[in-house]
Formats: C-alpha cells, structure tokens, sequence
C-alpha cells in the first residue's frame, strides 16, 4: 500500500496555505487564463470595480480576493502602504495636492495651450490648431479634448518636463512646492 503525502492544515501566521490539489490548480489556471484573454481589460476592471462596489459582497471574498493578487505578485507591499499613507503631497507638475493612494494614471492632467488664430489667416485642410505648450499641431476636432500631459501626480522634479506657457516650476508659479519650502502640507487621518 502506497502512502499519501498529506497537504499542511492551514495554520495562523502562515503566508500561504497550499489549497489546491495538483488537478484544480491546473483547472483553475485553466479558466483563468481563458477569462482573461476573452475580456478586454476594460471589461475585466469594471466588472472587478462593479463587484467591490457591491454592498452585499463580503469583507472575506474581498480578502480572498486581495490574497490572491498578492499570491500571483500583482499586488505587493507598496499599494498597502500607498493606502496607509495620510500625507498630504505637492503635486510639482500640476502643482495640486494629492494623496498617494488617490494617485493615479489619470490623475495630473496639463491641457494643451493652443495658439491664437490671427483674423485673415489662410485655413488648411483639415483645419489644425497650434499648440504653444509643444508646438505639436493638432485638429480642430482633436485640440479641445486633447491634453499636454496625463498620468500620475509627482513629487520628483526629474520626473517633470517644465515648459514656460502650461508646466511651470514651483518657483515661476509661487507656491509651496519651491525647493526649501515643505514639500509635504499634513499628516490627515
């Protein structure tokens, strides 16, 4: 008679409890991957926005959830300490206060500054705006809606790329982002 290799009884303090038997690890990689190359990523983030916003859905299935992005490497120690942090930051591109968790890939956004057009000038065809921010020439179509910069608010100077009409440095602008200055405005709870 052949002995069985017994799984670990999940303990208290233990990182990760080994809960799949070879089979159903296999299965469930299995659907997961067919999930995730039938759903765009648009789908995918708003299905997962629309179940956490759900009131009915249990603090345990969220905790399940987050162990297992974190047991995959996708989510790690730096989101739970961007949502641990309360300081209150200068954002030194648009220059408006941010929280790092409310950080986001949408959340500094520098419009374009178009040029003026002169009365009597020639129109081409499609019709263009220039751009004074970065000389870029865009259509009129495009140039409302269009922005000079969109992404995640910084407090790294290398980070900036400063121009003299919309991405002002603290100093040009006179406010509390000026190097010497407190960078950072209070600790909120």
């Amino acid at each position: 008679m052949q002995s069985v290799a017994a799984r670990p009884i999940s303990q208290r303090g233990m990182a990760k409890a080994i809960s799949f038997t070879g089979g159903n690890r296999s299965e469930a990689m299995a659907i997961l991957k067919y999930y995730l190359t039938n759903t765009t990523p648009q789908e995918f983030y708003a299905a997962v926005t629309t179940a956490l916003s759900n009131r009915m859905i249990l603090s345990t299935d969220v905790e399940n959830f987050l162990s297992g992005l974190e047991g995959i490497g996708v989510a790690t120690s730096s989101a739970h300490t961007a949502v641990r942090d309360n300081v209150l930051r200068h954002c030194l591109r648009c220059h408006q206060p941010y929280m790092e968790r409310d950080n986001g890939p949408r959340s500094c956004i520098i419009p374009h500054i178009a040029h003026t057009i002169p009365a009597g000038t020639e129109v081409v065809q499609p019709p263009t705006v220039g751009v004074a921010c970065c000389g870029a020439a865009l259509s009129m179509s495009v140039a409302p809606i269009s922005v000079h910069f969109m992404g995640r608010h910084t407090t790294s100077v290398e980070n900036v790329e400063y121009n003299p009409i919309n991405v002002k440095t603290c100093a040009e602008r006179n406010c509390a982002g000026i190097p010497g200055n407190v960078v950072v405005f209070a600790e909120r709870t």
